[in-house]
């Protein structure tokens, strides 16, 4: 039973997975880091305001009494992901949820973190966010619903992990794979893989 409807995770709907509009749009990405559990507060303010925006959730399902209760959390506590221009960081400001705005150096890198991240999160698998990075081996994922998903493959108990990290804010999710789904990063990635 869901507590609460899923907020959108993001606006407009093609902000990951359209570049032609994004490119069409002037702006830049910025990390903004909230204020304690604003991160949905700060969406719905960029929402009503036609800002773009990009917040990862991932669902979190307890018992409680015999009962399964499902929420959606942010996937990077404390974080949403803004694009736009002087205007949009106005807007985020005005929300009144903004603990500090963090100008992202290396835009291409966050937008490719974030397009991977999001296409673990459209699986609609367990995705966990993943405390810290293990130095394991650099994968590609050459089957399943993963296909063509780069990232580091590490050893959780008796799983095998897949962790993307975004590098910008030194975080990462991992999500459960199988070792026939993995090979080593450095062979040619696929035609249309390159995500």
């Amino acid at each position: 039973m869901p507590i609460l409807a899923p907020e959108p995770v993001r606006f407009p709907d093609g902000l990951l997975t359209d570049l032609d509009a994004l490119a069409d749009r002037s702006g830049r990405w910025w990390a903004v880091h909230t204020k304690a559990r604003g991160e949905k507060a700060l969406a719905r303010h960029l929402f009503g305001r036609s800002v773009a925006y990009y917040l990862p959730l991932h669902r979190h399902t307890w018992k409680n009494n015999g009962r399964t209760f499902t929420s959606h959390l942010p996937l990077f506590p404390g974080y949403v992901f803004v694009f736009g221009d002087d205007n949009a960081r106005v807007a985020a400001l005005e929300s009144n949820q903004v603990s500090r705005l963090l100008p992202v150096s290396d835009q291409a890198r966050l937008v490719s973190d974030l397009r991977r991240v999001d296409r673990m999160l459209a699986a609609e698998v367990p995705v966990a966010p993943a405390d810290a990075l293990a130095i394991g081996q650099a994968v590609r994922i050459a089957a399943g619903p993963f296909e063509g998903v780069t990232g580091t493959l590490i050893s959780y108990g008796s799983q095998l992990r897949l962790v993307v990290e975004v590098a910008f804010l030194k975080q990462a999710v991992s999500v459960e794979v199988e070792g026939w789904m993995v090979e080593p990063a450095g062979l040619p990635a696929p035609a249309g893989c390159g995500r």
